[in-house]
């Protein structure tokens, strides 16, 4: 068995074992390592204050492998409505804002074995 400790991108590739007896040797197939990146947020979302009927927007960048987002107001899972859009994506859209939208909005951001929350700000 291999093992390969603190795996990172550079381990990525195809990896065979060749076992070698008294009168011949043989090579597996090959097993493919695939490495995906973990979720880093680079840059996240910024508070946002602006007057009722205006477009509130959000956005956040992050980096790693097949990235999904999920925006939430106040810890709550937000879906797309014609008002609000955007809730699966970097940005998130909010048009013709009222108090009624008013909270701390934040996303959560995930690979496929990794997620991380970006800091969340409140809009006024």
């Amino acid at each position: 068995m291999l093992t390969v400790s603190n795996i990172a991108t550079a381990d990525e590739g195809s990896y065979d074992v060749t076992v070698t007896g008294l009168c011949s040797t043989v090579t597996s197939a090959a097993a493919l390592l695939g490495v995906d990146d973990n979720v880093v947020i680079t840059v996240n979302p910024v508070a946002v204050t602006q007057c009722e009927g205006t477009t509130a927007m959000f956005s956040v960048t992050a980096t790693g492998t097949g990235l999904t987002y999920q925006w939430r107001r106040d810890g709550v899972n937000l879906s797309n409505t014609p008002a609000i859009s955007g809730v699966y994506t970097n940005t998130l859209t909010i048009n013709n804002i009222q108090t009624a939208n008013e909270g701390t909005y934040d996303v959560v951001v995930r690979a496929p074995v990794f997620r991380q929350r970006a800091r969340g700000h409140y809009f006024q």
